[in-house]
């Protein structure tokens, strides 16, 4: 996170790839964050895109394909309760609605998709 913040300090974008749920569910932690390192939300445009399976069952068949079991061995064997927390959390920081986007992962990953995704990014 702090080297996307030093690279918004730069003028230059960022990706940044995890669950980050805690953050996202605490409202003033972006204006917090964004002010260690003297920014604001009007000099930086902040985009959350959740990329999710809405078919879970499709979700444990990746997870066991994926072969980690010592890091997904629980989640198998637990699989009713593991499918309870994979809600998406809400985005409290009070960015616009049109700079959120869930993205189903499941079926082809086609031309169309990229296209809207990139879209959603370039926005």
């Amino acid at each position: 996170m702090d080297l996307a913040m030093e690279n918004a300090t730069l003028g230059l974008d960022s990706i940044l790839v995890g669950p980050f749920t805690k953050e996202i569910e605490t409202a003033e932690w972006l204006d917090r964050k964004l002010a260690e390192f003297g920014l604001s939300r009007e000099e930086v445009t902040v985009k959350v895109l959740f990329v999710t399976l809405k078919d879970t069952e499709l979700q444990k068949e990746r997870i066991i394909e994926r072969g980690a079991m010592d890091r997904d061995q629980w989640k198998i064997d637990n699989w009713d309760e593991y499918e309870q927390s994979l809600d998406l959390p809400t985005v409290a920081w009070g960015i616009p609605e049109s700079d959120i986007l869930v993205f189903d992962n499941s079926g082809e990953l086609t031309e169309e998709k990229i296209n809207n995704l990139v879209a959603f990014i370039e926005r």
